[in-house]
Order: structure tokens, then sequence, then C-alpha cells
């Protein structure tokens, strides 16, 4: 068939560290699902952040001869350059390097405006952000700033707009003694970052019992995107 059509039907992926962050094994195992449906195979390298692995990833996709490159995100942009002399259609997912190729890309402030927006009209006035520390995921930065910054960035930035103040110590780091630690100390609210769908504007409001988290005598709700 790859005779016949000048295709290798194979799609190289790049992506950061699957171990690092569930959602590039997610991401990943999604683009293979997809890929396979049609015909495709997937070819994946992990960078780890570094700019030579990258490179290095990029010229053996090149010598598989491969119809794209997807990747999540990029560390170079000047590693690039090759695929597109290559000829070979580039797709960056999450963050962008450049803006000359397909991308699709997450912007976290709509969704956390959204939420932080939500709890406030209905009455909440202490809410706690649980999500990724940025100083536990320490990294170069080649897009200005990590996805994590940008979460905190936009959750006080929606406090703000709110009219919320911001505790501190209610704006930490991922995991359960974390979440604990939060629903301690929050009177009323938390809002909870958790992979979001394709809207990205999706959100899940419950009330919480406090026999899932230990008892914190106060009553609170939980908002997080699907």
């Amino acid at each position: 068939r790859g005779l016949r059509t000048q295709r290798s039907w194979t799609i190289g992926m790049i992506v950061v560290d699957g171990t690092i962050n569930p959602f590039f094994t997610q991401l990943t195992q999604a683009v293979r699902t997809e890929a396979l449906d049609r015909g495709y195979n997937v070819l994946v390298y992990n960078h780890g952040m570094s700019a030579k692995r990258e490179a290095d990833a990029i010229a053996n996709l090149i010598q598989q001869r491969v119809d794209a490159v997807i990747f999540s995100y990029g560390v170079a942009a000047e590693n690039m350059e090759p695929l597109r002399e290559a000829g070979i259609p580039i797709v960056q997912i999450e963050r962008a390097l450049t803006h000359d190729t397909h991308s699709v890309l997450i912007d976290p402030a709509p969704g956390i405006s959204e939420a932080v927006a939500h709890l406030a009209q209905v009455g909440h006035d202490r809410i706690a952000y649980i999500g990724g520390d940025p100083k536990l995921y320490p990294r170069p930065r080649p897009h200005g700033s990590t996805m994590e910054e940008d979460r905190l960035t936009a959750f006080r930035a929606a406090m703000l707009a709110s009219e919320v103040e911001v505790d501190e110590r209610q704006a930490g780091p991922r995991g359960k003694g974390a979440r604990k630690s939060a629903l301690s100390r929050s009177r009323h609210s938390v809002y909870e970052h958790a992979p979001s769908d394709e809207s990205g504007r999706r959100f899940r409001h419950v009330s919480v019992q406090s026999k899932c988290f230990g008892s914190t005598g106060r009553s609170f709700s939980c908002v997080g995107s699907l």
C-alpha cells in the first residue's frame, strides 16, 4: 500500500515524558487509538525536555519517512526546520513554539475563570486550588512559563475578578495529602484542576460528604473539569 500511495502510513509523536505527567500517556493512547482506526502506525519518542533528544527523534522519524509528526510539546523551534524541509506536516499540542504549523493549544484561563466565577456566584468566599505546584516541576521554559504557572496565574486572576481573597495556603500542590490539607482549611469550596474535555468548559459541581475526605465539620462544593 505504501508503494502505491507513496505514504508510510506512520505518524511520529514526540512527547515530554509520560512518566512525569499522566496527561502525556493519555494523549499518546488517544492518538494511537485514532491512528489505528485510520490505518496508521504511531512511533513515539520522549524528549524529557532535552533539545538533543528531540533533534535525534526528529532525525529518526525523517529516516522512517513518517507522514506527519505530532509534538506535545516541542523544546526547540529550530529542531522543526528539518521537518519543514522534508515537507512533513507538523502538529503542536498543548503549547506551540512557532505559529506556522497546525496546533491544538490549551488555554487554562477561560475554564478556571468560569469555575471560580460559578463558585463565587453561588456564595462561596473561600476557594482553594489543588493542582500542580511549579516548584515540583523544575525544567527549562521554552514557552516562557510552564502550564502549572499559567494555571496558578489564571486562578489568581479569576479570584481577583470575582473579588475573592486568595489564601496562599490554599493554592498548593496536587496529591492526596494536599487535598486533605486544603479541604480542612476551606470553609466552602475547592477548585480542582483535572484533564478537560474538548470544550474545556464542562465542570462537575457536587456536594462532597465529609466521609470521602475525612471529617471537616464544614460544608463545601467541589468543582473540576471533566
